[in-house]
């Protein structure tokens, strides 16, 4: 994937990756900000069960 690329994600022209995760297919939608700052914070989604 060519673009920017940090540890904390990378960046192309059709796809969007932050901490391994797709912005678009994975998170928008799925995660709420508490969930997606643990995720920035430590790598990995928090183990919450949504109703």
């Amino acid at each position: 994937m060519t673009g920017l690329r940090s540890q904390m994600g990378c960046i192309a022209a059709d796809r969007i990756v932050v901490r391994g995760h797709d912005l678009c297919e994975s998170l928008l939608g799925r995660v709420d900000l508490g969930e997606m700052a643990f995720l920035e914070l430590t790598g990995r989604l928090p183990n919450v069960k949504k109703p």
